[in-house]
């Protein structure tokens, strides 16, 4: 498991407030529940190291050494 996110601080109401648009929306506490939670679920996903596939397509890229296109009439019809 990871550590718990760390607290911070109330944010004050937004633009999707419903108390000052007049209109449903979420408010900061319920933003900031969201986002806590989706950091304690996806905070191993940042600290985990890009494969070893990726890291060599991204220098490809770079270098310019991009594979041609693909000959699209060779794929199946959708």
């Amino acid at each position: 498991m990871t550590d718990p996110a760390p607290e911070r601080p109330a944010r004050p109401a937004g633009p999707g407030d419903h108390a000052t648009s007049g209109r449903p929306g979420l408010d900061g506490d319920a933003r900031d529940r969201i986002g806590a939670g989706l950091r304690r679920l996806y905070g191993n996903l940042l600290a985990a190291p890009v494969p070893e596939r990726f890291t060599q397509l991204l220098d490809d890229l770079a270098e310019g050494r991009a594979r041609p296109p693909r000959d699209e009439s060779q794929e199946m019809p959708r």
